[in-house]
């Protein structure tokens, strides 16, 4: 028999191929692209759907779907792609640090700047295995601009003994915008968990996202114009509304779920799969900005009017 082209992906495939009595050369098995931590047992797909593309399969009683089965299977296989050989691997992220604790290791004084509820919540997150890093927090985030400058010119950290971020680089991580809460209204009143309804994104709504878009644009400018000559501006923004995944994921978990009368609470259709399918994917891109700024530069992108 001539040798297939085609890539087989599947979940244990072992099994099924023998069964078919079948032998096929190029296989993708996610069993063993995501092993176990214990050797000689397995993950089941199951868990594996949940860990690493955050979504429930195998819910309903009727058992189990093979197409929702080979779906979780091709996704687990294209991120393991998409990441690489040690994604997904047992040891994989085990005992390392925060990004805040691998820089101050490296000799870079780190400094957080958020809004006071985030900030609250940092210590025992983002800044475990720090020393000297700290948080800064703002009641508005037109203030981050002035609280970018001083922690730069404060060396970016220093810890309860008052020592500085010490003689490397100084890093300031700032969050700012509130386009994450216009996603979070908008997937809360477009997506109707309990009747699995979605309405789309609509003229009115369309227009306050680019609002709230280009006041983080205004605000980006106001940070560029507060660095130093020499400083290196890096603006990470993700594309999609993952508040929206998140609640077409609950709706999907929904649709999969029995009432009282043994039926549906409602249809999952394969417009609605081919949605999520669309807004996951976007939620999962995103763009990086880098941009060191010289004597009089420009702000970078042209930032919109504020308003």
């Amino acid at each position: 028999m001539p040798e297939c082209p085609a890539v087989l992906v599947g979940h244990s495939l072992e099994n099924d191929l023998r069964c078919l009595r079948v032998v096929h050369g190029k296989v993708m098995d996610t069993s063993l692209l995501f092993p176990h931590k214990e050797a000689g047992r397995k993950n089941a797909l199951r868990y594996l759907t949940s860990a690493y593309l955050k979504r429930s399969i195998q819910q309903s009683q009727a058992g189990h779907s093979s197409v929702e089965d080979a779906r979780a299977a091709l996704d687990l296989a294209l991120r393991k792609l998409e990441h690489g050989p040690q994604y997904g691997m047992p040891d994989a992220g085990q005992d390392k640090l925060p990004l805040a604790g691998l820089l101050e290791k490296a000799g870079a004084g780190v400094t957080l700047v958020d809004s006071a509820v985030n900030v609250a919540g940092y210590r025992d997150k983002l800044l475990r295995g720090c020393e000297r890093a700290r948080c800064v927090a703002y009641e508005d985030d037109s203030e981050a601009g002035k609280l970018i400058r001083d922690a730069l010119g404060a060396g970016g950290g220093d810890g309860a003994d008052g020592a500085d971020g010490g003689d490397g680089p100084a890093v300031v991580v700032c969050q700012i915008g509130r386009v994450f809460e216009t996603h979070v209204q908008h997937a809360e009143s477009r997506v109707d968990v309990k009747r699995g309804r979605v309405d789309e994104l609509g003229e009115e709504r369309r227009e306050q996202l680019e609002r709230r878009v280009g006041r983080v644009d205004a605000r980006i400018a106001k940070v560029w114009d507060s660095l130093p000559t020499g400083a290196l501006l890096a603006v990470l923004t993700c594309a999609g509304n993952t508040p929206l995944v998140s609640r077409l994921q609950r709706m999907r978990q929904g649709a999969m779920g029995k009432g009282l009368d043994g039926e549906a609470k409602f249809e999952w259709s394969m417009a609605m799969e081919e949605l999520f399918d669309l807004e996951n994917a976007e939620a999962r891109r995103g763009m990086l900005l880098l941009r060191v700024k010289g004597p009089g530069a420009p702000a970078p992108g042209g930032a919109a009017p504020e308003g």
